[in-house]
């Protein structure tokens, strides 16, 4: 009777140790399957990086990629490290290609987001080819400043100073050579288009202001006069107002 209470005994602890070893595979299965799931979530998220570097600008998947996945990722540090760089670096490329799309594609409406892709741009001073789109970027802000410079007005200290004709030159000159490189910004096209309602107004106004300064005057002087009219009439405006007022001037102070 106490031999079997002894069997039953050795067969209990047997039946133990074997659920205990069983149980210590089951712990190495468990380790391994974890292991496989970091390699595929790693997949996962350098897959997500590839298609993000084939599509649009797309801010929000980035910033998707960069605090939810690898940010959450249970990888090495190293690891981490190495999936933030490629991000960075396939995101500053996207930077760069939509760039240069918005500035080839009718890019006059497209200023704002070109403006927000360049912001967004310094944040990633490694991108490839960044200095390339920035040149070509800068070159185009240049441009803008001179069209939108046609409308301002020349300065007239005396009736004496003389039309700045190389102002008109300049403009034309710059942005029509700009154009031929850079066909699709709309807005030049079309501030180069306006360039002689804008300098016929710009002309206009400093021919005013001329007469003004002259008409200050209490004195005739033949002279003076014959020079200015001369001046103002190589403008070649269709507004003589200027004119009349030279007349009245003249009729005022001259005894011819």
């Amino acid at each position: 009777m106490n031999m079997k209470k002894n069997i039953i005994i050795v067969l209990c602890f047997a039946t133990a140790l074997l659920y205990t070893s069983c149980n210590s595979c089951e712990g190495t299965d468990d380790s391994f399957r974890s292991g496989s799931s970091k390699s595929k979530s790693k997949e996962l998220i350098d897959k997500n990086i590839n298609d993000l570097g084939q599509e649009r600008w797309n801010k929000q998947k980035y910033v998707e990629i960069r605090d939810n996945q690898i940010a959450t990722f249970k990888g090495t540090q190293n690891a981490k490290t190495a999936l933030r760089d490629k991000l960075d670096y396939v995101y500053g490329k996207v930077l760069v290609k939509e760039g240069n799309f918005l500035m080839s594609n009718n890019c006059g409406s497209n200023h704002k987001a070109l403006s927000q892709v360049m912001t967004e741009l310094k944040n990633f001073p490694k991108a490839e080819n960044r200095e390339d789109l920035e040149k070509r970027y800068n070159e185009h802000q240049e441009m803008l400043s001179l069209i939108n410079s046609m409308y301002a007005k020349q300065k007239v200290n005396s009736y004496n100073d003389l039309y700045n004709k190389s102002f008109e030159i300049d403009i034309k000159n710059k942005a029509g050579n700009y154009l031929k490189r850079e066909i699709s910004c709309v807005t030049i096209k079309n501030g180069l288009n306006n360039t002689d309602a804008a300098f016929s107004a710009r002309r206009k106004d400093f021919a005013n202001k001329v007469v003004d300064l002259y008409c200050q005057q209490t004195s005739y002087n033949r002279r003076d006069y014959n020079m200015i009219k001369t001046k103002l009439e190589n403008l070649k405006l269709k507004d003589n107002s200027w004119e009349l007022k030279m007349q009245d001037f003249k009729q005022k102070y001259s005894n011819e």
